[in-house]
């Protein structure tokens, strides 16, 4: 009870759902950059030098920072609480032994260096889609067209030239160059949509298996750093326990 709800609160302070925040953050800004055509090259690059990119889309960076949202303090606090009814009725022989090992000071020193492990280990980056590859050409076409287009739109106010006309449901018939340019718009609205869609999935999927990750490591390392001491003690009476039978057998 005294590991799980450490757990809890340990959890609490990482923020895993910040973290997987973050992890789809990242995720997306990776598609932006591929998938977005030139201008998400350019979009990218200033999300990033801006440092915008380091606030809101780096998992990594985030949980480092863990400390800064409540540190292991919680969690030592959660032991201390289970443990204090074991304490007050522990035999006296070794009541002291205990009391050292639960010790607030040096349970949240191994608290903490448990969580720094836990989410220092390396996950690897932000995943990535071939399909971004492809929107990014098209996106880049569309883009293409797009100007071509608004020079055409421009060229035909400017001159006047004959153009001819499609007829739209409700709004009539609309000159051609002025069609042209909504589509192109609308095309690349629709692919961006896309992306983001596609790579919020990719990212979301990424978030899980990091806040999986997480969590497990923080478990595992409570289980096997954080109560050692008292482990140790644990064993020592199992051990002494065990050689007593053993001596009354033999008598």
């Amino acid at each position: 009870a005294a590991a799980d709800e450490a757990t809890a609160a340990l959890l609490r302070a990482v923020d895993v759902a910040g973290a997987e925040r973050q992890a789809v953050a990242a995720t997306r800004a990776r598609a932006r950059a591929r998938g977005a055509g030139p201008l998400g090259a350019v979009t990218s690059r200033l999300f990033r030098w801006s440092g915008r990119e380091a606030r809101i889309a780096d998992p990594a960076a985030f949980l480092a920072r863990w400390r800064e949202r409540g540190g292991p303090a919680a969690g030592a606090a959660a032991v201390r609480a289970r443990l204090a009814e074991p304490l007050r009725t522990a035999p006296p022989a070794i009541r002291r032994g205990l009391v050292h090992a639960a010790d607030t000071g040096d349970l949240e020193r191994r608290l903490g260096s448990a969580v720094d492990r836990a989410v220092a280990a390396d996950r690897g980056t932000a995943p990535t889609s071939a399909w971004w590859t492809v929107l990014g050409f098209a996106q880049t076409a569309v883009t293409g067209a797009l100007i071509l287009v608004a020079a055409w739109v421009a060229l035909w106010i400017l001159i006047r030239f004959p153009v001819d006309s499609v007829p739209i449901p409700v709004l009539g018939a609309m000159p051609v160059p002025f069609v042209a340019l909504v589509v192109a718009l609308v095309a690349g609205y629709l692919i961006a949509r896309l992306l983001g869609a596609h790579a919020g999935f990719v990212g979301r999927r990424w978030a899980g298996r990091l806040a999986r990750d997480i969590r497990a490591g923080v478990r595992a390392e409570i289980d096997d750093v954080g109560f050692a001491a008292i482990d140790a003690i644990d064993r020592s009476r199992r051990d002494l326990a065990e050689a007593v039978r053993s001596v009354e057998r033999c008598g």
